[in-house]
């Protein structure tokens, strides 16, 4: 059985918990500059250096099996993080992750935004998802586009959260 668990990353020491876990470790990164991933993940408290090293130290204590699988997720929003330059800064940031854990197995994950009715954050077009997946390829990071199921019936990741039920009075 193939368990991924994922997270945010709140602390650098978050990730120690899954040192023994036998599981995939998914890490939503949705961007590698401190400045956007703080307007994004706006719980953030740790700089990216500071929560990449606490993933490496978890990562070296794992034994070097499949237990040195890391995703990072990254949630592409049109305009905001879809760009060449944060493919670019997303590469440097996992190259170093990869090059400090003997062994390690990165995949980046790249999430088309889903649209959930709101004017803030948009879906990129498919040719900006491409070409981002195609810098980070050029950087040797292997890279998978998530296909999206769901969107048509509001129903795909992250459009359930906008919805309220009716209520029954």
């Amino acid at each position: 059985m193939k368990v991924t668990v994922s997270t945010v990353a709140p602390t650098p020491d978050a990730f120690q918990q899954f040192v023994h876990a036998p599981c995939v470790l998914a890490w939503s990164v949705h961007a590698a500059n401190n400045e956007l991933r703080r307007k994004l993940v706006p719980t953030t408290q740790y700089s990216m250096e500071d929560l990449r090293q606490g993933l490496i130290d978890t990562l070296l204590q794992r034994p070097m099996n499949n237990l040195r699988v890391v995703m990072l997720e990254v949630a592409l929003m049109d305009g905001v993080n879809d760009s060449i330059k944060e493919a670019d800064e997303l590469a440097e940031f996992a190259r170093v992750l990869m090059e400090q854990v003997p062994g390690c197995k990165l995949t980046v994950n790249l999430i088309p935004f889903n649209d959930i009715g709101q004017q803030l954050y948009r879906k990129p077009s498919e040719e900006r998802v491409v070409a981002f997946q195609r810098r980070l390829w050029e950087h040797g990071i292997f890279t998978h586009i998530r296909n999206t199921r769901g969107d048509d019936e509001s129903a795909a990741c992250g459009q359930l959260a906008t919805k309220k039920a009716p209520r029954k009075d």
